[in-house]
């Protein structure tokens, strides 16, 4: 045993503490015990698994901090630590000396403390970073002294208690692909240098406090963008017809703005939508007449609460997961859009109700993570390895 290498017991349902005995498996590269139900603290004996390279204890009930972790696996190129009750404080130095991390995700925990950029982003292998769902603070501090070699392609910190502005020198990670930002306390303008990152296929902006304005322009310097989320971000103006550019997007959500004006023709063009979500603005008038046939892909449309008219005719034809619109009749008034297909009319009780509002933009969006899995496993099968 002492001569073990990699070692998989993930999906057994164990559900005890975990083995002081593993320390002693000095050889050890590769350990997977994810999707267990494993309990307890990571074990101080675990200190001399300093070969590890991959280890997966994402998704089971462990607790305690990481500094077995942090301080005494040098060569890990790979930390699942997801979906557990983890705690501590993370400080900016933190994993300063994982110089070959690739892979590190401790979202879906208790985490505090800050996001540790300076101990992280001096590391060149760096490619996911991944802290979403837990209770750090702070803002975000990236120095504009980043290798230019730098393989950062994505970041994920949303949900969490983040503030202050977006730093300009964001635009120095000009692999990324992915950043998610979203439920956190930003403030302040968006910072045009995100413009800069033209490689980014994935953006979420949403539910911060940046300042009015209209959807940034610098968007268009985005060409292959598949995802775009400014849900609550005091967007105003009309939809401009530059976004019609994505020819690849499947996610566009603008819900919850101050948007005016008609839904652009231009709009017809996103022919590859699975997700338009544009309910709780100030848009008017009738949906394009082309979209049922431009738009054969959508399956979720939420345009409720504006002031669209007219009916939803041949979009019918296409049995969406999620329809919601105006299409409710009040006080004797027939409603101004008709649709029978439609999965919810509003208004109604339910739709003027946040929780009923939350559960359906949760179920969006865990239906559109399972599809993020993609993007994620062409990285992680480089380093599972067990």
């Amino acid at each position: 045993m002492k001569q073990l290498v990699s070692l998989s017991l993930a999906y057994n349902n164990y559900s005890k503490l975990l083995p002081k005995w593993l320390g002693r498996l000095h050889k050890l590269k590769a350990l997977d015990l994810s999707n267990n139900n494993l309990k307890g603290s990571l074990p101080l004996e675990w200190k001399r698994l300093s070969s590890l390279e991959v280890l997966a204890l994402n998704h089971n009930v462990l607790s305690g901090n990481l500094t077995v972790v942090t301080k005494n696996m040098p060569l890990l190129m790979a930390l699942y630590l997801q979906n557990n009750h983890l705690t501590g404080t993370l400080s900016k130095n933190d994993f300063s000396n994982m110089k070959q991390a690739k892979i590190l995700n401790l979202s879906d925990n208790r985490i505090r403390g800050v996001v540790p950029t300076a101990g992280l982003l001096q590391h060149t292998s760096l490619q996911i970073l991944d802290l979403h769902g837990n209770q750090l603070t702070g803002s975000i501090t990236i120095p504009n002294t980043i290798s230019v070699e730098l393989s950062f392609r994505a970041l994920m910190l949303q949900g969490n208690d983040l503030t202050g502005t977006i730093p300009s020198s964001i635009s120095n990670f000009a692999n990324l692909q992915r950043l998610d930002i979203s439920l956190n306390h930003f403030h302040g303008s968006i910072p045009t240098a995100i413009g800069l990152l033209s490689k980014m296929t994935s953006l979420k902006l949403g539910h911060n406090n940046f300042l009015a304005g209209a959807l940034p322009q610098f968007l268009i310097a985005m060409p292959h963008l598949v995802e775009l989320s400014m849900q609550a971000t005091n967007r105003k103006g009309r939809i401009p017809s530059w976004i019609g550019r994505f020819k690849d997007m499947t996610l566009l959500d603008l819900s919850q703005n101050a948007l005016t004006g008609r839904l652009p023709t231009q709009i017809l063009a996103l022919s590859k939508l699975e997700y338009l979500l544009i309910s709780r603005n100030k848009i008017v008038g009738n949906l394009p007449v082309e979209m049922s046939a431009a738009m054969s892909k959508l399956s979720f449309f939420l345009l409720e609460n504006n002031t669209i008219i007219g009916e939803a005719g041949d979009l019918c034809n296409y049995h969406m997961e999620m329809f919601v619109s105006d299409c409710s009749s009040t006080d004797m008034v027939g409603p101004e859009f008709i649709c029978p297909c439609c999965t919810h009319c509003c208004p109604g009780p339910q739709c003027n109700s946040a929780s009923w509002w939350q559960n359906v933009m949760n179920s969006i969006y865990i239906d559109y993570d399972d599809q993020e899995a993609e993007f994620f496993s062409k990285i992680v099968k480089q380093y599972k390895g067990v």
